[in-house]
């Protein structure tokens, strides 16, 4: 019951994004949707067999809720400090999501450097040929790729726990979208929303597979 209440306010979260409704109830609904994942990691985390897994999960749940309320704040008033507070949330919650699946799995395989290298020259690239302007985040946006990408190659060495695997792709796709939505000029703000809606649909779902994975 719980996860179908929270998906329910994601469904419309969506129905109030980027329209007349979104100044008034973007953020409330942001907060409630963040409430909603950690408080559903908390629960399936009571009493859980491996505590240290659950710790971490529960810690980078923390950091994703903190940081999707300072950008949905970002999104109303655009004011840096709320971009900056929430992309360093964001920091803090992979490096959270990558000590947790460390814990599951702690071998080191060519996969961690090449997803993350290849993430960083897709990035440069993307940048340049959709002549994305990032200013002084550039280098940061860079680092915060290759977090974004270790985070789902460590997933991805986890092929029997699928719920994870799935969640680090999801969550790493759902970084990438962010790149257009803050930093790309769209001429048709059809394909923002698009863009947007996709962006929330792969987080909140990355976040609440995780979240149940404890």
């Amino acid at each position: 019951m719980l996860i179908i209440m929270y998906m329910a306010i994601v469904v419309v979260l969506l129905g109030v994004c980027d329209n007349r409704f979104s100044k008034k109830l973007y953020i409330p609904l942001k907060t409630i949707s963040s409430i909603g994942f950690l408080v559903i990691g908390i629960i399936y985390g009571y009493g859980a067999d491996d505590y240290i897994y659950r710790n971490w999960i529960v810690t980078a749940l923390v950091a994703c809720a903190i940081g999707d309320i300072a950008l949905a704040v970002y999104n109303q008033i655009k004011e840096r400090k709320a971009f900056l507070i929430g992309m360093a949330c964001f920091v803090i919650a992979h490096i959270s999501l990558i000590l947790a699946m460390n814990w599951l799995n702690n071998s080191i395989g060519a996969i961690n450097a090449v997803i993350p290298l290849a993430a960083i020259a897709a990035f440069f690239a993307i940048k340049k040929l959709a002549h994305i302007h990032m200013g002084k985040l550039t280098y940061f946006c860079a680092g915060y790729s290759l977090i974004v990408a270790s985070m789902m190659a460590k997933a991805l060495m986890l092929p029997e726990n699928r719920i994870v695997s799935v969640a680090g792709v999801l969550f790493f796709i759902s970084d990438c979208l962010i790149v257009f939505l803050y930093f790309f000029h769209f001429k048709d703000n059809r394909k923002k929303r698009l863009i947007h809606h996709l962006n929330l649909i792969t987080y909140y779902v990355a976040v609440l597979l995780f979240a149940v994975s404890v």
